[in-house]
């Protein structure tokens, strides 16, 4: 039966031989894609899965409705005051550990140190960013970069990116400090040892390096160098709702009710719920 079956193939294909080669064209070219996009498709699916514990971590996001006129306007944020993370953790217990990382496309929301007012001055970062450094020669070496963060001093910790050098522990536990990708190492001080060296930021403040980390695939990490929130602290600690700068990350304790820690993150006689009546009059929100 299988012969005839080819054998009847084979006579169809004589038959009309251009309309044939176009049909198995289309299928190989079809079949060649499909394995390509299968094979990206899974490498995708694995994003950030190298993380230790990487199951039990979550990334908080804001569902914000604010009355305009007769409509409601509806934002959902991947940002949040980060007071809010530590307020959260502070109020559950189900909260093993945070970080929270500060992009460099929302520098310029960080507010300045004082009273937090709709009057509040904002920082002076900016998302426009230059680097420089002087060498031995004290020629100065300028730099602009994109893909600056502040993150919290267990950043290293927290999630699984391996340093060439310094410690977890220790890279980001200084106000001054600053941790580089070695692709920046290489970029900034060639073959030259990278610890210890004084980087300027816009002219202004001054950072050390404190550690290299290796280069980090399939990950939205996007991020070449890493300054500590301790250089921000009086900044980004006070509750202000303008300042929508941090991406927040928990960790949950095995075993977490995942859908009652949500409940309780959007109760709306939880956290900043009066502080958010205060300045948004009727609006509601909810994290998740």
């Amino acid at each position: 039966m299988l012969i005839n079956y080819i054998k009847l193939a084979l006579r169809l294909l004589a038959r009309n031989p251009f309309f044939a080669f176009i049909n198995v064209l289309g299928l190989s070219v079809g079949f060649a894609v499909f394995f390509v996009l299968w094979h990206h498709a899974t490498y995708e699916l694995q994003s950030d899965r190298f993380h230790k514990d990487y199951e039990r971590i979550y990334r908080l996001y804001t569902d914000f409705f604010f009355p305009g006129g007769k409509n409601w306007d509806h934002y959902i944020f991947s940002t949040q005051p980060p007071v809010l993370a530590k307020l959260l953790s502070e109020k559950n217990k189900d909260v093993e550990d945070l970080t929270r990382i500060i992009h460099q496309k929302n520098f310029d929301a960080i507010r300045w140190h004082g009273p937090q007012t709709d009057t509040a001055g904002w920082s002076d970062f900016g998302t426009e960013i230059t680097l420089s450094y002087i060498d031995a020669t004290q020629e100065r070496h300028l730099f602009k970069e994109t893909t600056c963060a502040f993150a919290d001093p267990n950043f290293f910790q927290y999630f699984s990116i391996e340093l060439i050098e310094g410690r977890p522990e220790k890279v980001l536990n200084r106000a001054d400090a600053a941790v580089i990708s070695e692709a920046i190492a290489i970029k900034y001080f060639g073959k030259e040892d990278p610890i210890g060296k004084t980087l300027m930021l816009n002219e202004e403040r001054s950072f050390t390096v404190t550690g290299v980390f290796k280069p980090v695939q399939n990950t939205h990490l996007n991020v070449e160098i890493v300054f500590s929130t301790l250089h921000i602290a009086n900044e980004i600690d006070s509750s202000d709702p303008y300042q929508e700068t941090a991406v927040s990350y928990f960790k949950l304790r095995e075993g977490t009710d995942l859908r009652a820690f949500e409940k309780a993150a959007a109760d709306e006689t939880g956290l900043l719920w009066d502080f958010f009546q205060k300045h948004f009059p009727g609006s509601t929100y909810t994290y998740h």
